[in-house]
């Protein structure tokens, strides 16, 4: 062969890679560009289509078309983070693991704090409302673990909203952290007094203004969209995102369009000093929903499926145990491990607003009550008895909600709740993982559930807090739950996907003089082998 054909063949050889390169990164281009679609979600109705929204229960026509779109379609966005396989966290007990964190930011009404969190921590530590340097360490360190998060579930996600400032709490957070997301609408709100249509005395926007929240109380009708839903951010993309709406537990159109009935307004009167909380109207559209995607860990090429879950807290536990067999049934035929994180609401009582009427109705048809009634008062010692049974009941409740039922002195009506999750099992015969072991618990406490969400003292550690006269009010209202590989209990070291640490950085949430959210966030390592 000459050495002028094999330079001729050479040359060859090098436009063809040349040419192969530049096709494989305009497929890269073109990958990136296809990775965020459906973002005009946040721009699709105008304030026309919201006021005529906050008028009819029931839109009809191209109104009820917009709505639908926009309730069943996700928001993408992979572009921050398109493409790039980042390696996975490595622990020395555990190896390579990934964390997950879960989060109700409240709307985001807190949200340029929680982006200190994660883009300039050292500021946000100045302004924190410390005894000593102790607590100081503490807060320090719990906002180190969930900036490491990987992945993160967040409830109560604002859009365009004046509450929030019309902001874009998603897409803000998003850029902040440098990861990816998917967004899915839960209710679009269209309360009159949210719209500037209607001057309400329970309006959420009353009472910002009034303490100086929001400053300008005419309503911007350009930026005005009313999305308010639940988000995924993650560090690698997310595939295959779908949204689940879950059965109706509360109508919040209609039941918030209600009159005030007697006893609401007694107890909207009181809220104030009883609870240091304001009762607010919130009339929407839409219900509860589950946002499900797909997440390929990179190194090991394994796929995990995360669920980010809002539960209804206006509604018995009757109706949330309901939202979440919907959401079992859905997710029944996933092979691979599965991550539920989210707001539960599991309180053990209906949030619903009430009236005279409704609540002797349901004093009426609970035996618990009648058989209460019957035996606590018809004898000397039955106050006693009620006292101690009451705030045995209340304390085992509250800080524990998994705890057992015990008719008529203890009940406890969650209690359906988790065993649904403990007894169910995927079409692949493995199920969520309950364990409580110490050496894979975060503080070595032991319990159902304490691998996966930290246990306190008594029962678990509140992830919501709310004043009230003698105290404060406690409640695990938010909780991960991990669905794994191995089929049998393993006591002995680490297992692929077993859930590590489950912790609630409570201490951090509640650090400044507002807190980050009404809601502490948790987290959860996952090893992957």
């Amino acid at each position: 062969m000459s050495l002028k054909f094999k330079k001729y063949k050479v040359l060859v050889i090098c436009a063809l890679l040349v040419l192969f390169a530049a096709k494989a990164s305009f497929a890269n281009i073109k990958t990136c560009n296809d990775c965020a679609y459906n973002k005009n979600i946040f721009n699709y109705f105008t304030y026309q289509d919201l006021a005529e929204l906050s008028k009819t229960a029931e839109p009809k026509g191209n109104l009820k078309e917009k709505l639908d779109h926009v309730f069943w379609t996700p928001v993408v966005d992979n572009t921050l983070n398109c493409g790039k396989r980042k390696k996975l966290q490595n622990d020395r007990k555990i190896g390579n693991f990934i964390r997950v964190a879960s989060w109700n930011i409240g709307r985001g009404m807190q949200a340029d704090s929680i982006k200190k969190v994660f883009s300039s921590p050292e500021l946000l530590l100045k302004t924190a409302i410390v005894k000593n340097t102790e607590e100081l360490e503490v807060i320090k360190k719990q906002m180190e673990i969930i900036r490491n998060a990987d992945i993160i579930t967040l409830s109560e996600v604002d859009a365009g909203m004046p509450r929030t400032g019309y902001r874009n709490i998603i897409e803000e957070l998003s850029k902040t952290l440098g990861y990816n997301y998917a967004y899915a609408v839960e209710f679009i709100e269209i309360d009159p007094a949210h719209l500037g249509l209607e001057d309400y005395k329970w309006s959420e926007e009353r009472f910002l203004f009034e303490k100086g929240i929001l400053k300008d109380t005419e309503i911007d009708k350009n930026k005005f969209k009313g999305l308010h839903g639940s988000a995924i951010l993650s560090r690698f993309p997310l595939d295959n995102v779908r949204i689940l709406r879950l059965p109706k537990c509360y109508d919040w159109f209609n039941s918030e369009n209600k009159r005030i009935t007697e006893l609401e307004t007694v107890k909207r009167n009181v809220a104030e000093k009883v609870f240091r909380a304001e009762m607010i109207r919130e009339i929407r559209h839409g219900e509860r929903i589950a946002l499900i995607a797909d997440i390929n860990l990179p190194e090991v090429n394994k796929t995990i499926t995360v669920t980010a879950i809002h539960l209804e807290n206006r509604s018995m536990p009757k109706c949330r145990k309901l939202q979440l067999e919907t959401v079992l049934k859905f997710i029944k035929n996933i092979k691979n491990p599965v991550i539920l994180a989210g707001d539960f609401n599991t309180t053990g009582v209906d949030g619903s607003p009430t009236s005279v009427k409704k609540e002797i109705g349901m004093r009426l048809k609970d035996p618990n009550f009648v058989v209460r009634t019957v035996i606590l008062y018809g004898n000397p010692l039955g106050l006693a008895i009620n006292a101690i049974s009451y705030t045995t009941g209340f304390f085992m409740r509250y800080t524990d909600p998994t705890v057992v039922n015990v008719p008529i002195f203890a009940p406890n009506s969650e209690r359906g709740f988790f065993n649904t999750l403990e007894d169910f099992e995927f079409k692949d015969d493995l199920s969520f993982d309950f364990r409580g072991q110490k050496e894979k618990s975060v503080n070595g406490k032991e319990g159902k559930l304490a691998n996966s969400n930290e246990r306190d003292f008594k029962g678990f550690k509140p992830t919501f807090l709310f004043e009230r006269p003698l105290g404060i009010g406690k409640y695990k209202l938010d909780w991960i739950f991990v669905k794994g590989y191995p089929k049998e209990s393993d006591n002995q070291g680490s297992n692929n996907f077993a859930p590590h640490y489950g912790r609630t950085l409570l201490e951090m949430n509640y650090a400044f003089e507002h807190a980050l959210s009404d809601h502490a966030p948790i987290i959860v390592d996952l090893p992957v082998k």
